[in-house]
């Protein structure tokens, strides 16, 4: 039901079966078939398992600019049995006629020795009602995960 205020995507567990794969999301609209233009910023904060190395930084690689892609809201989790990535995904407005923003905070333990922290947020240039939402691991690959989805007034 995309008539609440605010859409709150609780994501938990995401394991995805092929090892380094990020989580993704897109949305659906009367003229855009989970490939709606969007506009984003990501930022990525890193410490590796040992502690020694932390990192903030701008990550251009996950940006996003009018592009009609998945956008990737996690880095590339590991896909071991002890790891897993969760967080929360926010959809505003998104059946009014103004732009679709949203904002993520995900995190999560990321191939290579280190956990990761993806704050990440946009909108889709769209007047038009959202009326889908997808999630896919990076590259289209099988993942698990429990996503629960509350609206907020």
């Amino acid at each position: 039901d995309f008539s609440y205020d605010v859409l709150e995507f609780h994501i938990y567990n995401y394991n995805p079966a092929t090892d380094a794969k990020g989580l993704q999301f897109q949305v659906k609209t009367s003229s855009y078939d989970y490939n709606t233009p969007v506009t984003s910023t990501n930022w990525k904060t890193t410490a590796t398992y040992s502690g020694t190395t932390h990192t903030t930084a701008y990550n251009a690689s996950d940006d996003q600019a009018q592009t009609q892609l998945y956008q990737h809201i996690t880095g590339d989790v590991d896909n071991a049995s002890s790891s897993s990535a969760g967080g929360l995904l926010k959809l505003y407005a998104s059946t009014s006629a103004l732009h679709k923003h949203w904002m993520g905070e995900l995190a999560g333990f990321e191939d290579g020795d280190q956990s990761h922290m993806c704050s990440t947020a946009g909108y889709f240039n769209t007047t038009e009602a959202i009326i889908g939402i997808k999630f896919i691991a990076e590259s289209g690959g099988d993942f698990d995960a429990t996503i629960a989805l509350y609206g907020v007034v």
